[in-house]
């Protein structure tokens, strides 16, 4: 049975990285593990600045959305002032032409009634004539 080769493998059957790694002498390992450090060392200088970055980033997010937040409640609250005052002008004069409609409204109410009051003494005199003249 013939045994498959994988791509590490060379003619000889012994895996290349294992070749690779017994070159390697001690003094490169610790070289390639201090580089590796100062590497790692560097990319977590580079995310924790980035983190501080994008929290005052956030934080200066807030702040400007509070801040237009503040400027539109502010601007409504006018607007609300502004309708309210138009609203009581209005009320103003609405209640004005109803009083001046409801005088009228009276005046004609009395003005009817004397009118009803004057046919019904006009009535009342034409009957006692009648009743004088023998009718």
């Amino acid at each position: 049975m013939t045994k498959l080769k994988t791509n590490n493998e060379t003619k000889n059957g012994t895996c290349v990285m294992a070749e690779m790694r017994k070159d390697r002498t001690s003094s490169d390992k610790n070289k390639y593990y201090w580089m590796w450090r100062e590497e790692k060392k560097k990319h977590e200088s580079e995310i924790e600045a980035l983190k501080t970055q994008l929290h005052i980033d956030r934080e200066n997010l807030k702040k400007e959305a509070d801040e237009l937040m503040m400027k539109k409640i502010e601007h409504y609250e006018k607007e609300i002032a502004l309708v309210r005052e138009d609203g009581q002008a209005n009320n103003l004069t609405y209640v004005k032409q109803l009083d001046l409609k409801q005088k009228e409204l009276d005046r004609s109410n009395k003005d009817k009634n004397d009118l009803f009051i004057r046919i019904r003494d006009l009535e009342e005199d034409k009957i006692k004539k009648l009743r004088l003249s023998g009718l």
